[in-house]
């Protein structure tokens, strides 16, 4: 079972409705889907999501290499773009990482079975998590 990290602290993962690829997802709309979350790689281009944010109620960007940057542009892009939902990272993230993740836009981490396994010290990084960095409140005064 997963562990979510928010700025409260770490939980188990209570999300049970899986995730979607866009395309299935657009799908599973035209279904009539009422709990609805997409997978996206940190190849996705999100400014090609068709999907109308008010239908989607998480987001998970899952990353394949802690060195791959490119989820904390697309968490931007998606707030900017005015998505409001869960926005979830997982994947291959240090917990060094946490922090700005959370400040470029990011609600929870997704810590998988692997990480907790390899004894990362929970209570810890969820600490250091909540705690963040000012530096997207500070680009927000800018209204870019």
């Amino acid at each position: 079972m997963s562990m979510i990290l928010t700025s409260a602290g770490a939980e188990p993962d209570h999300w049970k409705f899986g995730f979607l690829t866009p395309d299935d997802a657009a799908s599973a709309l035209r279904k009539g889907a009422s709990a609805l979350a997409l997978d996206l790689g940190t190849d996705f281009d999100v400014s090609t999501l068709n999907i109308p944010f008010e239908r989607i109620d998480l987001i998970r960007i899952t990353v394949q290499t802690f060195v791959d940057g490119r989820a904390f542009s697309q968490a931007a892009l998606l707030r900017m773009a005015g998505f409001d939902g869960r926005l979830r990272a997982a994947g291959h993230l240090l917990p060094d990482q946490f922090p700005a993740l959370m400040a470029a836009g990011f609600d929870e981490i997704e810590l998988g079975a692997e990480q907790i396994a390899q004894g990362q010290e929970i209570p810890r990084i969820a600490a250091r998590t909540a705690k963040g960095y000012p530096f997207l409140e500070r680009l927000r005064q800018f209204d870019c």
